[in-house]
């Protein structure tokens, strides 16, 4: 974890806080080298923690959680790897989603490293702009692919007819490097040039972050473009997947009075749109809760006069759970798809994989709603 802090001693730097409305800005003036060995505890807006052995507590939490995380991402690769069956437009969009949490996870680490090893010292600019730069793109990218798995499910089932003409190339190009591609511009604008908001900071704590005009155009794209407005869509897209699963179900009802052409085109339909529509409230629900989780704290902070920053054990967790949410949503939606427990019950258990039927063209043909290989193998 990349938010952690050093332990500044009484003897080697001199405090003078200038408070700012509700920030204080820390000067130091370095006086010598060795008198630091003599305190191992710092004072945090007042209040007073164990410094070095809470960061190693609280690098060791996060080594944990990380791995935990980053062994569930693998273990979804190989699955999808060696199980034919997964091979379908959404999960490759989820493994895409996965790579970027796994970069996430190892920037997340190696900044929890590099402040537990330099806890006395002060961590370079130039590392924190390149983990902060990593770490934003590859969560950025993440919570876009996630938005765009719902995009992608919600045109397999308002438009079936397009869906099926839809090739493994046309999904990358149009649901994938977009996502990889969109963060780029906006975090080179808050990199490099005047803005320049990837510090590390030094007011009560040591550690890579934004600047103080986090409260500017870094923090703007944080909560509304790529937080707010994925969310946004995913909500649009479960919508318009429920409506048209409605409509469906009134048009196969027996008391419809559309006539049994109509009836016999949408039963098919209905039963595909009731399992995407199903397995999207699986991604759906857990985004949800991070949205709410996210922007009540938040707000919290706010209301409370940056009560995050006065509060050492609810500022690492904060960070803790905004940096690995993405990857917990991920390693949900692939825990609840059948197809996926198959695959990982194959990996873990060592037994041959059962190989994925033949599809024909009758076949094909005839289960082209109810299916999402249509093209995408092809």
């Amino acid at each position: 974890m990349e938010a952690f802090a050093r332990t500044p001693s009484d003897n080697n730097i001199s405090l003078n806080f200038h408070m700012n409305g509700s920030h204080a800005r820390l000067n130091e003036i370095p006086r010598s080298n060795n008198s630091h060995r003599a305190n191992n505890s710092f004072s945090w807006t007042g209040t007073h923690v164990t410094g070095y052995s809470e960061v190693s507590i609280w690098v060791v939490v996060n080594f944990i959680w990380c791995g935990v995380l980053f062994t569930m991402g693998v273990l979804t690769l190989l699955a999808y790897d060696r199980y034919k069956r997964l091979h379908t437009g959404t999960n490759f969009i989820l493994c895409n989603v996965i790579c970027a949490n796994i970069f996430q996870e190892v920037t997340f680490l190696m900044g929890a490293v590099v402040v537990l090893l330099r806890f006395r010292a002060i961590i370079p600019e130039e590392w924190c702009t390149v983990q902060i730069f990593l770490l934003l793109w590859f969560s950025y990218a993440a919570n876009l692919m996630i938005s765009s798995i719902s995009v992608y499910q919600c045109v397999s089932v308002v438009t079936p007819s397009f869906h099926r003409t839809l090739t493994k190339p046309q999904l990358i190009m149009w649901f994938v490097v977009p996502c990889w591609a969109l963060p780029l511009p906006f975090l080179f604008l808050t990199a490099i040039g005047s803005l320049n908001e990837f510090v590390a900071r030094r007011e009560y704590l040591n550690y890579c972050d934004y600047s103080r005009k986090d409260h500017g155009l870094a923090a703007y794209l944080t909560t509304t473009v790529f937080v707010l407005l994925p969310a946004t869509v995913m909500t649009l897209c479960y919508a318009a997947m429920m409506f048209k699963m409605l409509r469906l179900r009134y048009l196969v009802a027996p008391e419809s009075v559309v006539n049994m052409e109509a009836k016999c085109r949408a039963m098919p339909q209905q039963g595909y749109a009731e399992r995407q529509t199903r397995i999207l409230l699986t991604l759906f629900l857990p985004s949800a809760v991070f949205c709410v989780a996210f922007f009540t704290i938040l707000g919290v902070n706010k209301t409370h006069d940056n009560l995050i920053y006065s509060n050492p054990t609810l500022f690492l967790f904060v960070r803790m759970i905004y940096h690995t949410g993405t990857p917990v949503i991920a390693s949900i939606f692939a825990i609840t798809s059948r197809d996926f427990r198959e695959g990982f019950r194959y990996l873990l258990c060592g037994r041959k994989l059962r190989p994925y039927p033949a599809v024909t063209r009758t076949h094909r043909r005839r289960v082209s709603h109810n299916t999402e290989l249509s093209s995408f193998e092809e």
